[in-house]
């Protein structure tokens, strides 16, 4: 991932046709800074929009927390970041967003993996692989990787690679 990802979520938000889909960006932004490293600006920019959430807006919110589990884990690695994924993923499955919910999914499968619970992590990444789009790069690119960690401590190194 490299600054690429957060200027075409700058621009995509800046020509945004509602205020929702822009908020919504801005959260995907905050989650891209995360990744790079950059917590406090992802702490900043999630501190604004959930003033700015007032009324708690579903998406938004399940933006937010997803967001949240990035900072949580890129900053410490903190088993919070699991908890923060899960709200998100309920969020997506009952506002119906597939994006929302594959890529909490994909999230949520790594930190199984991480734990050793090495079915549930297969499961929700095979979930993950079904549900998403074929253009959804980052749910589908993490739950290929924890699809292939699976494999690959059930001793199928060819399947893995």
């Amino acid at each position: 991932m490299s600054t690429r990802l957060l200027k075409d979520l700058e621009e995509r938000a800046a020509v945004a046709t509602s205020e929702r889909a822009r908020r919504e960006l801005r959260a995907q932004y905050a989650g891209a800074l995360a990744r790079l490293g950059k917590i406090s600006l992802a702490r900043s920019e999630l501190l604004k929009l959930r003033q700015e959430n007032a009324t708690y807006e579903p998406a938004l919110t399940a933006w937010i927390l997803f967001a949240e589990g990035l900072i949580e884990h890129y900053d410490s690695l903190s088993a919070s970041a699991q908890d923060k994924f899960n709200r998100a993923y309920a969020i997506g499955v009952g506002i119906g967003d597939a994006k929302l919910k594959c890529l909490s999914g994909a999230w949520i499968a790594m930190c199984e993996y991480q734990l050793g619970n090495i079915p549930k992590a297969a499961g929700l990444a095979r979930e993950a692989l079904l549900g998403s789009d074929p253009d959804d790069h980052a749910s589908r690119s993490r739950a290929h990787l924890v699809a292939a960690d699976c494999l690959n401590t059930a001793g199928d190194q060819q399947g893995a690679a």
